[in-house]
Parts: C-alpha cells; structure tokens; sequence
C-alpha cells in the first residue's frame, strides 16, 4: 500500500480477479446512482435529432404499452440474473446468502429484510440476481426485489430492473404477484421488501445496526390479507 499526503493508494498490481470485482462493483453504484438514468435518457434525446430518430419513436411506444409491467411482475430474465458481472460484485464483499430453513415451492413469501444499508448491497445480490445462489438453495421458488418507484421511469434503467424481476414498492405491485396472477404463477413466489426504505439508509453506521419499523406495518397487513408468510433477512 502507497501512503502519499496522508491518502493510502491501492497497489498497482493486483490480481485480475480482483479488478473485476472491483469493476463490478462500479457498475452497479453507476446503476444505482442513475448513471444508467441519465445515459439512456441523454441517448433518447440524442436520437431524435439523428436519422435513427425512430429508435426514440419506438422505445416511447414501448414505454407507453409497457408502462404497467413495473405493478404486474416485470420481466424476470434468467440469463440477466445469471450474468458472471453479478458473481464478480458478490465475491468482491464477499456477499453469502446463508438458509436456515427450507421453504415449501408451493407457498408464497414476504421477505422482510434489515437493516437497508446505504445502497442495499446485499439485498440486490441476493434477490436481484443469482449471483450467491437463491434458485439452488430455494428451487422453485422466484424471487423478486421490491424497489423505488423512481427506478421505473427513465429509459434503460427501467428494463434492467425489470429484467431481474424488481417490482415497484407499491402495495398493488406487492399484491399482484403473491396473489399469483398473470405471468407471477409458474412458481412460489417471493417478494423481497427492504422494510426500513430510505429512510433507514441514513441510517447506516459501522458495527451498529438502527432500524426503522415503527408505523411499518404495511406489509404485515398486505401478509395477512394475500395468506402470505412471512420471513425475517438481516443483513
């Protein structure tokens, strides 16, 4: 380690494994901080000022016939879950989904996860992707991240949540899938909810955990109302 003005540098040789990782690990705080936000709507913009104009033109219809799809499952892709990008961000913690109890497949689920942590790492990795192993250790059962609403309005950023199969943190999207309708019935399903949200994110501090669950009761009320069981994650 290189120590210059009080500022420790990382060594310049480090092993590929770890710049991967490492890269990873970039992509997503890109993604999370709406990097990929502002990319796709600077690229819609662009667009329709060239001759691939209606790229821009079809992607708005797509985005209008589409736009419920956030409140109705989204589009849970396999590949996408299974990039070797997700494996890379979880061994860069290293993140580990550790199961204490099996689950029946033919059952729904309401994962209530804590403490949010300030870009929810692990929960991404856990329930976003297959990156630490959720199909294998949970077989039959499909998970699905509940996230912003905000997440699903701009271009490219909307898809890519989707394609993992986030939903918005709204009580119809929630309901829609452990009610098991439209494309939510090939499998038990999970819904995996960051109970603290935002709020809790500031929250964030080492070797200390403050969680916010007063007047968060909604979900236990969605629970009840959807025979839904209810399971506690800690981070």
């Amino acid at each position: 380690m290189t120590k210059a003005l009080g500022i420790e540098f990382a060594p310049l040789h480090i092993p590929l494994e770890r710049r991967k990782q490492t890269s990873a690990v970039l992509f997503f705080v890109f993604l999370f901080l709406q990097g990929m936000s502002l990319l796709g709507f600077t690229l819609f913009v662009y667009l329709l000022f060239t001759r691939l104009y209606f790229l821009s033109l079809a992607y708005a219809a797509w985005y209008v016939y589409d736009r419920h799809s956030c409140h109705r499952g989204s589009h849970p892709n396999d590949w996408v879950r299974r990039w070797k990008l997700w494996k890379h961000f979880a061994d860069y913690f290293p993140i580990e989904l550790v199961k204490t109890v099996d689950l029946d497949p033919r059952r729904n689920y309401l994962f209530g996860i804590s403490p949010h942590g300030v870009m929810c790492f692990s929960a991404f990795a856990n329930f976003a992707t297959e990156a630490t192993g959720f199909s294998d250790k949970f077989p039959g059962l499909r998970s699905h991240l509940i996230t912003l609403n905000g997440q699903y309005k701009s271009p490219l950023m909307r898809e890519f949540f989707m394609l993992s199969g986030a939903v918005c943190c709204e009580e119809k999207g929630i309901k829609y899938i452990l009610e098991n309708r439209g494309q939510c019935r090939d499998k038990g399903q999970v819904c995996a909810l960051l109970v603290g949200g935002a709020r809790e994110s500031i929250e964030s501090y080492p070797d200390r955990y403050r969680l916010i669950l007063t007047k968060r009761r909604g979900f236990v009320r969605i629970a009840l109302q959807t025979g839904t069981s209810l399971v506690p994650v800690i981070s």
